[in-house]
């Protein structure tokens, strides 16, 4: 991301007024900065969508984009696909240009999430604290002569069990959810090198981010397909590729195009 869209995302940040008291004496004021995304705006509202929903996570950007995939027509496809599988090939497209996992990665990811992240390193430590204190009391149930003495340190073994049970489920949850945000890799912090050994990450292959393939396009809609469509949908993938091919392509000119507004604009207020 360009400095001056990290600019604009400190613009619609939560901070925004700390970040108004003290502007740099060389970076845009607040004014131009909403002039600026004003014009693109007027000129490239779906363009605008695409950069407001990938960087300022905003949702209302994202009915916008996918009123306009509505919009566009399906041309060259021989067959009738329903309207749960158009919406999910929109999805798919959106997905694609935002830079988001779409549902076939995110079990790669969140496993990945799961094992290498700094949440799971310390909930590991957890866990492996409470199963020590759990074997040291199954050690002294088995020489303890005093049933209610036995009774206590079983209660305190379920009692212990139930929280690793816990902490294992919020990593699940947490790893989940980071799998549905972002497709950069834990493992290697998204720079394809482990940093201890300095050789490729095998998570990613190297490549820093877990990349959508056509393979995990296939996956993601046969999943969501009608199961009396699934042989034609596999029949004529070919065409559908294409079709989400030309939708991405537009969806990526219209983002070039905003951007390229943004940045005239705001050369031009700097050159002023």
């Amino acid at each position: 991301m360009s400095k001056k869209l990290e600019l604009l995302t400190l613009l619609s940040a939560a901070r925004t007024m700390k970040w108004e008291e003290s502007v740099s004496k060389n970076g845009p004021t607040k004014e131009q900065l909403l002039g600026a995304m004003g014009l693109a705006q007027r000129d490239n509202p779906i363009g605008m969508a695409i950069l407001n929903a990938k960087y300022l996570h905003c949702a209302y950007s994202l009915v916008v984009l996918r009123d306009f995939l509505g919009s566009l027509e399906v041309h060259r496809l021989e067959i009738s696909l329903a309207s749960n599988e158009l919406k999910h090939l929109h999805y798919l497209a959106m997905a694609d240009v935002l830079n988001v996992p779409i549902d076939s990665q995110q079990a790669r990811l969140a496993s990945v999430w799961r094992r290498y992240s700094a949440y799971a390193a310390r909930t590991q430590k957890s866990v492996e604290a409470l199963s020590k204190a759990m074997r040291s009391m199954e050690r002294a149930i088995e020489i303890k002569t005093n049933p209610f003495e036995s009774r206590r340190l079983q209660a305190n073994i379920a009692s212990h069990q139930t929280r690793i049970d816990a902490q294992k489920q919020l990593l699940a949850d947490y790893a989940q959810k980071k799998a549905a945000e972002s497709a950069k890799c834990p493992r290697c912090k998204a720079t394809g090198v482990i940093p201890k050994t300095q050789r490729p990450c095998e998570s990613c292959d190297g490549v820093g981010e877990f990349r959508t393939t056509e393979a995990d396009w296939k996956v993601s809609f046969l999943g969501a397909a009608l199961p009396t469509h699934k042989e034609l949908i596999i029949r004529h993938w070919p065409a559908i590729v294409r079709l989400l091919q030309k939708w991405r392509t537009q969806l990526y000119r219209h983002e070039a195009e905003a951007l390229s507004t943004l940045e005239k604009r705001l050369s031009a207020e700097f050159e002023d």
